[in-house]
């Protein structure tokens, strides 16, 4: 029997605690990919609100403005 990496054994905890790796929930993981295509005067709107509002990635972005939009987090700041 392999012995676990350091890796492998915090994610067994963080799973026993109901967190993964990244702080989520169980019930917070993301398990689809949504593709969409969107063109470049779009993609820089993103951008803008993205460092407006400092959120670390574009996909976070994307993810709070369409909260945002269905109306479960509050009004956008920018």
């Amino acid at each position: 029997m392999r012995k676990l990496t350091d890796q492998e054994r915090a994610d067994r905890t963080h799973h026993r605690e109901g967190f993964n790796r990244y702080g989520e929930t169980v019930e917070q993981v993301r398990d689809r990919r949504l593709i969409v295509m969107v063109n470049d005067a779009e993609v820089e709107a993103i951008d803008e609100w993205r460092y407006r509002n400092r959120v670390e990635t574009r996909a976070k972005a994307v993810r709070d403005l369409l909260e945002i939009a269905l109306g479960r987090k509050g009004p956008a700041n920018g």
